[in-house]
């Protein structure tokens, strides 16, 4: 749970949804949503969660998940198309044991994930419709972080909320994903789209901003006066940790301790998100501002589940392994955790279905005849 100060004032709060990355890990986040979802009394395979936001931030699969709920689809289309799609997306999963120099080998010039696989499932979910169009149709911000491999710089596409997104307001909600979504050695970089960005190549977010807590923080405040109380809800992808029986072999291991399962990636990944989350929860006490910032907690997995659960695993075993987790989680963060009492009734009301104005785009107007 972050650190806060309560919500203040007489002004709606701006609330704030962040996302992190980790692969087919997006599942366990994409069903613990659900689950909390459900517990608050809603329905996921209906309901409109990302009405609830002004904001959504997402890295990687948190792009894809938060895209999704800002486009207004519900939970449970997000978490089928994990657990139906998958293996499509990844047909090649890395493998840990004496196979992995051979996967590296055959892998040396490709990627191993189907990026063809994963745009048709993102076309099919969002059409051409680009970030302008989103904000316009929904009236919900959307940022997702990228990196710009070739000068090795962090990028943040985002709907045209705010003067330095516009250059990217136009880019299609399918590149911007799989653009924050292209991890090394999974996905390929992806050439550029958008006029002044010739010459970069795009890849994984989670390069720099595994959980994007900070720039979320960063664009809300940018965002709001100084008096309208903030409400940012964090959610991660169940980090892994590194089993004892690899680690006790680590004296004298060379690459094959990190080319095991993406490794590198993966305990980067995870040790920077909380590292991440860690300096937006010192942080906002000392902004003077009425901030509440709940970061969900995710259970700890033994060993043995760490094994299983890995960045590009969508094997039955390791789905199954993420839904336990997620239900593990959603005890952790519902009425019988050791959350706070504020923070579980705030959390519990947030996901609530409610309604939410939003400006209504040009076409319904006109559809409607206003």
């Amino acid at each position: 749970m972050g650190g806060a100060s309560g919500p203040g004032g007489s002004a709606r709060p701006f609330r704030v949804l962040a996302l992190d990355g980790g692969g087919i890990r997006g599942y366990y986040t994409a069903r613990l949503l659900e689950l909390l979802l459900t517990a608050a009394g809603g329905d996921p395979e209906r309901d409109d969660c990302g009405a609830a936001f002004d904001l959504v931030v997402g890295t990687s699969t948190g792009s894809l998940i938060g895209a999704a709920l800002a486009a207004g689809v519900p939970l449970t289309r997000i978490s089928t198309l994990y657990r139906d799609r998958g293996a499509a997306i990844f047909p090649r999963p890395a493998p840990t044991g004496r196979w992995s120099l051979l996967w590296c080998a055959r892998h040396w010039r490709r990627a191993s994930a189907d990026a063809n696989a994963l745009r048709r499932e993102l076309d099919d979910l969002f059409g051409k419709a680009t970030l302008r169009e989103l904000h316009a149709r929904r009236g919900i911000a959307l940022c997702v972080t990228a990196t710009d491999l070739r000068a090795a710089r962090p990028r943040v596409f985002g709907t045209p909320h705010a003067e330095i997104h516009r250059g990217s307001a136009d880019l299609p909600l399918v590149d911007a994903c799989i653009a924050s979504c292209s991890a090394p050695m999974l996905l390929p970089p992806m050439r550029p789209l958008i006029v002044g960005d010739e010459g970069a190549l795009w890849c994984d977010g989670g390069l720099w901003a595994t959980s994007p807590v900070e720039v979320a923080l960063a664009e809300a405040l940018a965002m709001t006066a100084d008096d309208r109380p903030i409400e940012m809800l964090s959610v991660g992808t169940c980090a892994m940790p590194v089993p004892a029986a690899v680690l006790a072999r680590l004296p004298g291991t060379g690459i094959g301790l990190w080319i095991r399962g993406l490794r590198a990636l993966q305990v980067t990944g995870d040790a920077q998100a909380a590292a991440a989350v860690e300096t937006v929860r010192r942080l906002v006490p000392q902004l003077r501002r009425p901030v509440r910032f709940v970061r969900l907690r995710d259970p700890e997995p033994t060993d043995a589940e760490a094994s299983i659960v890995r960045l590009d695993h969508s094997t039955p075993a390791a789905l199954e392994m993420m839904e336990r987790l997620a239900r593990r989680g959603a005890e952790l963060n519902g009425a019988t955790g050791d959350l706070t009492g504020a923070d579980r009734s705030w959390l519990s009301a947030l996901l609530r279905p409610a309604a939410v104005e939003r400006p209504v785009s040009v076409e319904d107007a006109a559809a409607s005849g206003r």
